[in-house]
């Protein structure tokens, strides 16, 4: 017998889908009820849903404000690294596993943009549980916060993976997916780097390079500080050719020994 609320539920449903209003219900060729005024699709519902509420604060994290437009363009943005940086296709499985934060909400729209199956990674599981799900789901690709990956790592179940600094600005956030991750794919990293000003003043001393060309391409790439940090060897460049091919000498000698 139906309850209080089982008749409650039924009533305020039957106003949002009966005839004339927001929600109508239809049936598909195969007999089951779809919503017939709504896109098909996932990803065609986000397009919609952000277009119509474009300049409505959609996600308020700290002091960082999305609307639904950046989310629906920054996901659209991921979607196109994940196929063009990680070959992700249609039906590929992507483990996303973080605590509740933008890049959640972004990586989740992203994956379905790019064609795949978003396999929601329990953010509370142990090394043992992950290997079980990891296991049974074979994703091809996990995109994780470092706690998450730390466990994955520690469960020895081998997933490429992707690990995202979920607590700064999503900018900064989604950096290593934007960027390609391949540094889940080689043993080292060597990152070239000099001093800000001095970056600065060499990008916009390319021919056509101007200051909203620099800043964009800044908005895409992961921060020098980061990447420095996250390197095995750090190659300045603001001295002399002679020392810094004395620097990657060093650096080829170390991983394979001495450059002839």
């Amino acid at each position: 017998m139906p309850s209080a609320l089982d008749r409650k539920f039924d009533a305020v449903l039957a106003v949002v889908t009966g005839p004339g209003r927001r929600v109508q219900l239809g049936k598909d060729a195969a007999g089951r009820t779809i919503v017939t005024n709504l896109p098909p699709t996932l990803p065609g519902l986000f397009d919609a849903f952000c277009a119509l509420h474009a300049d409505t604060v959609a996600v308020i994290a700290g002091d960082e404000r999305l609307t639904f437009a950046d989310l629906n363009r920054e996901a659209t943005r991921l979607a196109r690294a994940l196929v063009a940086n990680f070959g992700i296709a249609k039906g590929d499985r992507v483990g996303i596993a973080m605590r509740n934060a933008p890049a959640w909400i972004l990586s989740y729209m992203a994956v379905l943009k790019a064609g795949g199956v978003a396999t929601l990674i329990n953010g509370w599981w142990m090394p043992d549980e992950l290997r079980h799900a990891l296991d049974l789901s074979a994703p091809r690709l996990v995109i994780a916060d470092a706690p998450r990956a730390k466990r994955i790592e520690d469960s020895g179940r081998p997933v490429p993976c992707v690990v995202l600094p979920v607590e700064r600005p999503v900018a900064e956030a989604l950096a290593p997916l934007l960027e390609g991750g391949g540094d889940a794919h080689v043993d080292k990293v060597a990152v070239v780097s000099a001093p800000p000003d001095v970056q600065r003043a060499r990008v916009l001393a390319r021919p056509g390079m101007t200051e909203a060309r620099l800043q964009s391409i800044l908005f895409r790439q992961m921060p020098d500080a980061d990447k420095r940090a996250r390197a095995d060897y750090v190659i300045d460049t603001n001295v002399s050719i002679h020392e810094t091919r004395g620097q990657v000498c060093r650096i080829v000698a170390e991983l394979t020994g001495p450059l002839a």
